[in-house]
């Protein structure tokens, strides 16, 4: 009997063992500030206790962070297992979930909830990658999208599955705070607008069972309404029998049109809405009613509808030429419209400002941003440098210089109001005053406003030098004080004539001896 002993410990290398040890990994959800620890007793009868520090996922259940713990089980089970929290002095409390011996198969890989349970942090799961979990890393979940569509999703919290109130219900870039959903027969699938390939940002509030989504950067599609229909309040813009749809009335009928409440333009009579640049449609429709299916407009009826653009068409502006309706279309008066292009007569040669509400190209011009100033030794102002630009931004004023008889803009972007930008402040409403220390282009002369009786016309501008710097020389194309042409010249009134000024732009009295400016012009006066 001795010898077989011996040959069997031998066998083992010298170890008796029952069994093989197994490495075993614990989860623990709590929301703590402590550190936990797990405590073990590995002996099926006496004391053999160990303990180790458990370490914080990023993952959490149900919202509450998870804890795990990797150690090797040398008996394929526990007579003991404690979560202890410790603080700065120590132990300070712990639960207990297990007090007999039990097999490592029943808490092996498993997570403890006051009882153990699946592990299954909270994740997305979608048709996407054959519904594989993504699981939610800090409360955040990223999905990257190499193509457009509407893919299928579903949450899972707490190792319960939520979904959509409506099967089909889809989440667009536009409404994507604070979706709600509901675990009411495992919920339906929900989908999300995929415009734009990239990065889908996912952020989960587990308590409520809501989650928003940042989307990638993209241009969306646009539709704009002239004049707001006469409506009191802003109109809404639909797109119906396509790929936009929003199921929210509880039927599941896929026939339920996304509206989108119409904003208006800066200051403007001009209404736009915005699509995801995916959307496709057959018709749109300008109502002030809410629409509550595919033709039922809540006792109201559609202020227009018609074809906007055919199904095979992809609803992106200015990338087809089919695509008339786009985002440099307008509707009004019953009918669809190009945006109107800005016209103003000039003369060759001459310097003016402008500033349009939109963004557009100009042709008939050279259009200028000022860029810097010059100055002399006593930091008096003796011209600016400018620098040609290829496109007016929305709002923004320039300075140009005729290149015929006649200035054209074009529409090439969105509206915005006037604001500062470049050394300059445009006017895009009624004509308005020059702050008295601004300039003014007039005669091919920057002219110093010295009296608050300066007119700015409707889509023109004037200087302020605001936050532009010195510059140290001057360049290719500069207006500065000793030019022929060009100069600085303090006045009153842009319009008033024989009143003379000094080089100093003060204005004197019409005996005054020396070099003078009147009219615009140097001249010598003996």
């Amino acid at each position: 009997m001795k010898k077989f002993i011996l040959m069997m410990l031998i066998m083992v290398g010298g170890v008796l063992s029952a069994s093989a040890a197994t490495e075993t990994t614990v989860y623990y959800a709590i929301s703590t500030t402590k550190t936990v620890k797990l405590n073990l007793n590995l002996a099926k009868t006496g004391d053999d206790w160990i303990t180790y520090t458990m370490t914080k996922t990023k993952l959490t259940y149900n919202g509450t962070p998870i804890y795990s713990c990797t150690y090797t089980d040398k008996n394929d089970g526990v007579s003991a297992m404690q979560f202890q929290l410790h603080g700065d002095s120590g132990w300070e409390s712990q639960e207990q979930s297990i007090s007999s011996w039990t097999s490592e198969s029943t808490y092996n890989g498993k997570l403890y909830v006051t009882s153990w349970v699946t592990y299954e942090p909270d994740c997305l799961k979608g048709d996407w990658n054959s519904w594989s979990p993504i699981n939610f890393e800090d409360g955040v979940a990223t999905v990257s999208f190499a193509e457009t569509g509407s893919p299928e999703f579903k949450l899972v919290i707490g190792s319960t599955w939520y979904g959509a109130q409506n099967e089909g219900a889809t989440m667009f870039w536009n409404n994507s705070t604070d979706w709600t959903f509901t675990s009411s027969g495992g919920g339906k699938n929900c989908k999300i607008q995929v415009s734009a390939t990239g990065q889908y940002t996912f952020t989960l509030d587990a308590t409520n069972k809501k989650i928003s989504v940042a989307f990638p950067s993209y241009t969306p599609s646009k539709v704009y309404l002239y004049n707001n229909l006469g409506l009191s309040s802003a109109p809404y813009a639909y797109i119906l029998k396509g790929d936009y749809w929003d199921d929210n009335n509880g039927s599941g009928s896929n026939n339920e049109p996304k509206g989108v409440t119409m904003t208006q333009v800066g200051t403007t009579n001009v209404w736009q809405a915005e699509y995801p640049a995916g959307a496709k449609s057959n018709y749109i429709v300008f109502t002030q009613y809410l629409m509550d299916g595919y033709n039922n407009f809540n006792g109201g009826k559609a202020v227009y509808r018609g074809d906007f653009p055919a199904t095979t068409s992809v609803f992106v502006p200015n990338t087809s030429s089919s695509d008339t309706k786009n985002g440099t279309t307008y509707y009004s008066n019953g009918e669809w419209h190009s945006f109107p292009t800005y016209t103003r007569d000039v003369t060759e040669g001459k310097f003016g400002t402008i500033c349009l509400p939109f963004a557009a190209t100009v042709t008939g011009a050279t259009v200028f941003k000022i860029v810097s100033k010059t100055v002399d030794g006593g930091s008096n102002l003796t011209g600016i440098n400018l620098e040609s630009v290829d496109e007016l931004e929305a709002g923004k004023a320039y300075i140009f210089k005729a290149t015929s008889s006649k200035l054209t803009a074009t529409l090439s972007g969105n509206y915005a109001d006037a604001s500062a930008g470049y050394g300059m402040m445009g006017n895009i409403g009624a004509t308005i005053k020059a702050p008295i220390d601004s300039y003014v282009v007039s005669g091919n002369l920057l002219r110093k406003v010295s009296a608050a009786d300066v007119n700015v016309g409707k889509y023109k501008g004037y200087v302020t030098l605001t936050d532009i710097g010195v510059a140290t020389s001057r360049s290719a194309n500069f207006i500065g004080f000793n030019e022929e042409t060009t100069g600085i010249e303090s006045i009153a009134n842009v319009k008033s004539a024989n009143v003379v000024y000094n080089l100093n732009g003060q204005r004197v009295t019409d005996r005054q001896k020396g070099l003078v400016i009147m009219n615009g012009k140097k001249m010598l006066r003996k």
